[in-house]
């Protein structure tokens, strides 16, 4: 901690200091500055059109800033409710309000697939994805004990120093209930670790905890105490290199589907962070793979059957792909019960062979993008892409691998998936275009 410190000392007595006005907004979130040197300079905090104090410090390409001081504030600016906001590394636009959070997003994807060269260009459609707080049914939380102190919550902005937090706003209720009992079970352990909380049975609190360090018996008691009082559905806790948890109660995560029947996940099991999230997706893709119904429909990535299970109707034969042996257990069950029944394939989505004909492929890959997919897609032939993806940056670069192959961007969305934030999901159809070969570039 000391040679953290020193490290920080220098480095703010290296930076510059000068008054800045931001340009425009970063595809990270940050505000986009040029200091009198004409260095670019990204300050965290700031927004688009804004004049302010900063102090930066050299880094190899731009430079980082620390806003200071707001001399010239923009319309978009509001005073946060968080009492954390200046010190958690969480929600890096609860300064904006929420209106022009989707507005910024919405400039920021079309910026980004202009300099990508996917034109031309469809208009895009933004849709807010629920409330603005209370939202998120699934989060990671950061958890350490020193000296015997529990501390619980978000670590700083680029930083390992651990935020302690009694309340998150941008949490449901049932997660920020479970602070309580988290705290309870580490007294008296030693070491550091993260849980995953996410919703299960009856709306109750599903924990899995992972642990680096020690703990006692009564950690193990307490967790149990939680799950038998109701408190939480279920519990799972990893210590240290175990390859197998201890397991309380039902451990299983719980969404409910577009068709209004529940979704069953691996306590870990990928979702998106909100119920009226994972709703909106799935329908939102389902409707443009059905603008045009398919012979053959192969869904890369495919998780644990959240869109899948929307699909189904719109495709004569559907093949889901998925690396995850837990996540394909996961979907096999949630078509079962609702009498269903694909083909299943347990394989890197990436390196999986389309088969010959397929008319649509649909893909949620992760934020490393879909390279490989991309090139089986064009030697496939497919004739329709539906692709949703986390990150932006790597949606267009896989556009753009598309479109030099033929390929016709017809719809892009925006998913404001995560209020409080600059990140989203978007959504785009991509057609091959008649009379393309549609060969690799």
């Amino acid at each position: 901690m000391a040679r953290h410190s020193e490290r920080k000392r220098r480095r703010r007595e290296a930076a510059s200091f000068e008054t800045l006005t931001a340009e425009r907004m970063a595809t990270t979130g940050h505000a986009v500055a040029r200091a009198t040197d004409g260095r670019v300079v990204l300050v965290r905090g700031a927004i688009v059109g804004e004049r302010f104090e900063a102090r930066w410090t050299r880094l190899r390409t731009a430079a980082q800033g620390e806003l200071v001081k707001v001399l010239q504030a923009s319309p978009m600016r509001r005073r946060p409710d968080c009492e954390y906001v200046d010190r958690c590394g969480g929600c890096d636009w609860m300064h904006i309000h929420d209106e022009a959070q989707l507005r910024l997003q919405q400039q920021s994807l079309e910026q980004l697939c202009q300099r990508a060269g996917l034109h031309p260009l469809p208009e895009v459609v933004a849709h807010r994805c629920g409330p603005p707080l209370r939202y998120r049914q699934r989060a990671r939380i950061s958890l350490r004990v020193n000296n015997g102190k529990v501390q619980l919550g978000y670590h700083r902005w680029r930083a390992h120093q651990l935020v302690n937090v009694s309340d998150c706003l941008v949490l449901a209720p049932a997660l920020t209930q479970a602070f309580a009992g988290l705290r309870r079970a580490l007294r008296g352990a030693a070491g550091e670790g993260e849980a995953a909380l996410s919703l299960g049975t009856g709306g109750r609190v599903v924990v899995a905890l992972r642990w680096q360090g020690e703990l006692p018996a009564a950690a193990f008691a307490e967790v149990n105490k939680q799950v038998e009082t109701a408190h939480w559905a279920g519990a799972q806790v990893w210590l240290g290199d175990a390859r197998e948890p201890a397991s309380f109660g039902d451990v299983r995560s719980h969404v409910t589907a577009h068709d209004g029947l529940p979704l069953v996940f691996p306590s870990e099991g990928f979702a998106q962070p909100s119920q009226y999230a994972n709703t909106l997706l799935a329908q939102r893709v389902a409707a443009l793979v059905a603008q045009a119904p398919a012979t053959m429909l192969v869904e890369l990535f495919a998780g644990c059957g959240t869109i899948t299970v929307a699909l189904i109707q719109h495709a004569d034969e559907v093949v889901a792909v998925e690396q995850q042996a837990a996540a394909v257990s996961a979907l096999r069950d949630n078509l079962r019960r609702r009498g269903l029944s694909i083909g299943t394939k347990v394989t890197d989505a990436n390196a999986f062979k389309l088969p010959r004909p397929c008319h649509t492929v649909v893909l949620d890959p992760p934020r490393a993008g879909a390279a490989g997919a991309m090139r089986n897609i064009i030697e496939a032939r497919a004739k329709h892409v539906v692709y949703l993806g986390c990150d932006a940056v790597t949606m267009a670069r896989d556009a753009r691998t598309l479109v030099d192959a033929g390929y016709r961007l017809t719809h892009l969305e925006l998913m404001g998936t995560f209020p409080q934030t600059h990140h989203f999901e978007t959504l785009m159809r991509l057609v091959r275009s008649n009379g393309q070969r549609g060969d690799l570039p």
